[in-house]
């Protein structure tokens, strides 16, 4: 069975993490479009999740526990400490005093610098982005429980009730809640393993998907710019997009799409990398003050946080060769 359009799923992922993060890094007020593009990126960390969890079920065989452990260490925690080096000094160092939900009163009286290097490596707080290790951690320590659940014919049940915990517990407002945030996206992980058993569940709609993925945009659009969502409910609404856009993936772009396979094969890198160059875009903006249309800030800090990115694998590539994928996971 051809992977390609799981993969194409993959890089168009990564690439809807990469875009709601340069809306974030840009004051909406004004641009219609662009607050409608934002409750349609809100929260699609879910289909990065989902995809994992299908990966995992469709590369599970011969599953060996320590040998799993082994490649996650080299291929997503000894990047998340490389990569992580510079954030962490900007606080080690006292360049960056400020944080949107850390107590840095605490963190510089109470702590000492170990205890400060500890605190930030095991939230991801030094970098937007990096929360999403030390939750995606967990999944990797509990993988024999979901290759249990998945043997033992216990996905739909799991599913339920974790998205039953899900939606009573929410995201954590600012992601600084590893154990909620592992709550929360359990349900999409384990309805990736699901799909990847059950690919009945979008087969059966691919010959319909772009009408059914236009609906989609148009039936959401309206309801988010109607009402509050809370995170629970899009959590659901995630959900479904998975499901359309696995559907649409499997009937239109099955074939390799080199930018979107690059993303893909890139996608850790990217999601590891990316936070720096939002967030330095955020900073110059605020810095010059910078009064840019809403919709042509965000093509800019999208395309150049993208460019830079994959340019800083380039110039990684030719210097640590053979290693880059140990040292950044790509």
């Amino acid at each position: 069975m051809s992977l390609q359009f799981l993969n194409n799923f993959r890089g168009i992922a990564i690439l809807m993490v990469i875009l709601a993060h340069a809306i974030s890094s840009v004051p909406v007020e004004n641009s219609f479009v662009v607050k409608i593009l934002d409750f349609h990126l809100d929260n699609c960390t879910v289909l990065f999740i989902a995809i994992a969890g299908y990966f995992f079920s469709v590369l599970s065989g011969g599953y060996c526990y320590s040998s799993f452990l082994n490649n996650k260490f080299k291929a997503v925690i000894i990047p998340y400490i490389v990569i992580s080096v510079p954030a962490i000094l900007l606080y080690l160092l006292k360049i960056k005093t400020y944080h949107y939900w850390i107590d840095m009163d605490w963190f510089y009286s109470g702590l000492g610098p170990v205890g400060q290097y500890a605190y930030l490596m095991i939230t991801g707080a030094h970098l937007g982005p990096l929360w999403f290790v030390p939750m995606i951690i967990l999944f990797y320590v509990l993988s024999p429980l979901f290759i249990h659940i998945q043997n033992n014919g216990w996905l739909s049940v799991v599913f339920f009730l974790s998205l039953c915990s899900a939606i009573y517990f929410g995201r954590p407002q600012y992601n600084d809640n590893v154990l909620q945030s592992f709550t929360f996206f359990l349900p999409a992980y384990v309805f990736g393993m699901l799909l990847a058993k059950k690919t009945w569940l979008y087969e059966s709609i691919t010959r319909y998907s772009g009408w059914l993925l236009g609906g989609y945009v148009a039936v959401v659009s309206l309801l988010y710019a109607t009402i509050d969502i809370s995170s629970s409910v899009d959590l659901v609404v995630k959900l479904l997009l998975a499901v359309l856009l696995l559907a649409f993936c499997k009937q239109t772009i099955s074939h390799k799409v080199v930018w979107l396979d690059l993303c893909a094969r890139l996608s850790f890198f990217l999601f590891f990398i990316h936070g720096y160059f939002t967030g330095f875009s955020r900073v110059f903006m605020k810095y010059y003050d910078i009064q840019a249309h809403e919709s042509l800030a965000v093509t800019v800090i999208f395309i150049f946080t993208v460019v830079m990115s994959l340019l800083s694998y380039i110039v990684a590539k030719l210097i640590l060769k053979d290693k880059t994928r140990m040292l950044l996971g790509a």
